[in-house]
């Protein structure tokens, strides 16, 4: 299930600045000091404790390509759920409980299944866990290890210092067991924290950490827009389920307050080193969505390892129950595969996931990278942070901004930040004289809105996922484009005739429940590519060339694409087709009848034909 979970395109934006990373480290021979990816931070220090994973992952991508780096996340993910089956069985946690506790862990971590250096993270936590339960527990020492494992986390990612944090408990705990200082783990733990500063940055490399922990202060500015920041116990996370999925935050909720239980309940059989930890790891996790996975890993083990000390795995109820246990989830496993694999699954929450291979090529600005390297624009660009982490490795030039928030630093963020306020964007332009504007329009609409008022910048490209402006003053050979011509290149019409109308509003919805059913058996489809055109279309008040996009996105998207009709309301509204937006709206309210907004249009539209 694991490796199913992992077999996906890549949508995350970060794994452009990493292929930068180690693209960059290969031609130049050393290591980053100061940041050269930006012409507007690249007087800023930038430690780059990544860089053992970028290297890697730049092989892997020159070797293998995108379909490389598919197949090597799924093995990856694969051996972590392995080492967590070893780590549970170390406590002989029985086969079908073990299986559940996997499962679990599996729901609520898949949304962090990304191509991001986290993954080594977790296997490194998991494989210090493994150790020192053997330690503790009397099997050979292999503690030599823990400072090994050390010395790789730390040239991986920042988080190194929750193993040293781990070690650090496992210490005290043993010492306070032993009513003595426990100097064989004192060794490893001290050679630990030592191999840590053996890092291309040494001190600074190894201090890094302090500087990370900001982002969990309340008044930090990246707390509150990266939405991985947001805590999961805000309403910010709870009211946006396309953002945060609801079957996540509250397997996560069930297993905090079932964990929490059982702590009280069983409280002195608990060791110092597992409050600490358990403590510690939710803390995290209530601070940031990122964090589940961790608090995850360590309350399912715990979880189970207490249950199983309390004999409960041995009662004659568990043991009646194995085997309707065993069956039940055998099914949900086999189901829960075919609608993954059909990509049911991340559809119904509205996700940017899918089942494959390679590189999704709607979640990056891949196409602006190739229209500007196919004629040879090579000004100065302004771009949005998401895709200045694709334009950085496509176009290797420097940037205005990318996903490197520990170089950007809150000041600059703050600068970009104000730039999607009313005149803001103007306000980066007078500042930073840029020849190009490239964005992602879906997180910077914005941005468009204000370009429209600025007639010496032209629209000359634009796709699925970004677009880009010229300066008046800048290669006059480009012309501007016209929205209606891109959508017939893509053999539409742009013209919606009114018999087709007709025709999709008499014929009647599939069924909720046969939607989700046919989710088992036949792909899915969510075509976000028309439906991010359509809404750039719509901005632009080009109805008729949204009006199609919109309609060829309802056609293929079925049930799961009842958001649209609200946006096809509000265009007939606008063109005071008042029967088209009222069949749009009354369909859009089937799906959500608490919409207080459509439901003031629907009264307003029946108000005025009872008028006339």
């Amino acid at each position: 299930m694991a490796a199913l979970f992992s077999f996906r395109p890549i949508t995350d934006s970060d794994i452009g600045f990493h292929l930068h990373g180690g693209k960059w480290i290969f031609e130049h021979h050393r290591f980053p000091d100061k940041d050269s990816y930006t012409y507007t931070v690249n007087t800023h220090d930038y430690v780059d404790l990544h860089w053992l994973f970028q290297i890697f992952v730049y092989g892997v991508y020159l070797m293998a390509g995108f379909n490389g780096l598919t197949i090597l996340q799924t093995l990856v993910h694969a051996g972590l759920f392995a080492l967590i089956w070893y780590w549970l069985s170390q406590e002989k946690i029985p086969t079908v409980a073990a299986i559940s506790g996997l499962f679990l862990i599996l729901q609520i971590t898949e949304v962090r299944f990304n191509y991001r250096p986290e993954i080594i993270t977790w296997l490194c936590l998991i494989f210090l866990f493994t150790e020192l339960n053997r330690y503790i527990s009397g099997s050979a020492n292999r503690l030599w290890t823990l400072p090994l494992t050390m010395m790789v986390w730390v040239n991986v990612q920042g988080l190194f210092v929750l193993g040293l944090f781990v070690m650090g408990s496992y210490f005290l705990s043993e010492s306070f067991r032993k009513r003595s200082v426990d100097r064989v783990l004192l060794k490893y733990v001290l050679l630990s924290c030592g191999a840590v500063l053996i890092n291309p940055y040494f001190i600074r490399g190894a201090l890094f950490p302090i500087e990370l922990s900001t982002r969990l202060q309340s008044d930090n500015i990246f707390k509150h827009s990266i939405s991985e920041f947001i805590s999961p116990w805000s309403s910010v996370a709870m009211h946006n389920p396309s953002m945060y999925q609801p079957a996540v935050l509250w397997s996560y909720y069930g297993l905090s307050i079932i964990l929490a239980v059982i702590l009280i309940i069983r409280f002195r059989k608990i060791r110092l080193h597992e409050w600490a930890i358990a403590s510690a790891f939710f803390y995290l996790s209530y601070l940031q969505f990122r964090n589940i996975p961790v608090f995850s890993f360590y309350a399912v083990w715990l979880g189970l390892k207490v249950v199983n000390d309390w004999n409960i795995f041995k009662s004659a109820i568990w043991m009646k129950a194995q085997a309707a246990i065993s069956i039940t989830l055998g099914a949900v496993m086999l189901l829960t595969g075919l609608r993954i694999a059909s990509n049911a699954y991340y559809i119904s929450d509205q996700r940017s996931t899918r089942f494959g291979l390679g590189l999704d090529r709607h979640y990056h600005a891949d196409g602006a990278s190739e229209f500007l390297i196919e004629h040879g624009i090579t000004g100065r660009i302004l771009n949005n942070l998401s895709a200045g982490n694709w334009l950085g490795w496509k176009l290797n030039q420097p940037v205005f901004i990318d996903g490197r928030l520990e170089v950007m630093k809150e000041q600059f963020f703050s600068e970009y930040q104000r730039s999607f306020q009313q005149v803001g964007l103007n306000s980066l332009i007078q500042k930073y004289k840029p020849e190009v504007i490239v964005f992602d329009y879906p997180s910077a609409m914005s941005w468009h809105e204000q370009l429209r008022s600025l007639p010496e910048w032209r629209l000359v490209y634009w796709d699925e996922r970004s677009v880009v402006y010229l300066h008046s003053a800048q290669r006059g050979d480009i012309g501007s484009i016209r929205l209606t011509e891109v959508v017939q290149s893509m053999n539409l019409d742009t013209i919606v005739s009114e018999e087709e109308i007709i025709g999709f509003f008499l014929e009647d919805e599939e069924s909720r429940w046969m939607s989700w059913m046919n989710g088992f058996w036949s792909k899915q489809e969510f075509p976000i590519d028309l439906l991010h055109m359509g809404i750039f279309a719509h901005a632009s008040n080009q109805f008729n060339a949204a009006e199609r996009l919109y309609f060829e996105f309802a056609k293929k998207a079925g049930q799961s694409g009842w958001p649209i009709y609200y946006n096809l309301g509000v265009i007939y509204y606008r063109q005071k087709k008042w029967n088209h937006a009222l069949s749009c709206f009354e369909r859009f309210l089937k799906h959500n009848p608490d919409d207080r907004k459509t439901q003031n249009l629907v009264m307003e539209i029946r108000k005025n034909s009872k008028k006339k």
